[in-house]
């Protein structure tokens, strides 16, 4: 996923979020084929920039915290909120980006496996706004692949 990818997916989630159904659900096309790990890992580059953007702000704790708060209630948006196409009029209707496997009780073993946004803010810390491979660890430690379309260095990209 690119960065400029990343930017695409927050906007469908946070425009379908917003264009809710009478019923109250969201169908799940409006994601254009994107899943939950595709929320998370977007919304974990947006961390990665915002760090970037905001380190040198004098009220930078508190913006930050502020901004990972609401990124950290995100995926459980998503996860409540899109059902499929077909079950949108329905009474009840199952969700569609759900952790757990409601026949097995199983949690999704991808899900299960990653990093909350909360610790992703504080490994972007720990490498540093400084870091001249900034962007690369941030893609590493998402499992992302790096490559020539991915922001380089640790230059923010723009808002």
């Amino acid at each position: 996923m690119t960065y400029q990818e990343s930017d695409k997916v927050i906007e469908l989630v946070s425009n379908a979020l917003q264009d809710k159904h009478p019923s109250g659900f969201v169908p799940v096309s409006l994601l254009c084929g994107y899943d939950l790990i595709d929320v998370i890992s977007a919304l974990k580059l947006q961390t990665a920039n915002a760090y970037l953007c905001l380190h040198n702000h004098p009220n930078f704790e508190n913006i930050f915290k502020d901004t990972i708060q609401s990124y950290d209630t995100i995926p459980w948006h998503v996860m409540n909120a899109f059902v499929a196409d077909k079950d949108i009029n329905s009474i009840n209707p199952p969700l569609a980006l759900m952790a757990i496997d409601p026949v097995t009780m199983k949690m999704d073993d991808r899900l299960a496996s990653m990093e909350t946004i909360s610790s992703f803010a504080d490994f972007c810390k720990a490498v540093g706004h400084s870091h001249p491979h900034y962007w690369a660890n941030v893609y590493k430690r998402i499992g992302l692949e790096y490559n020539s379309l991915s922001p380089s260095g640790n230059s923010p990209q723009p808002f």
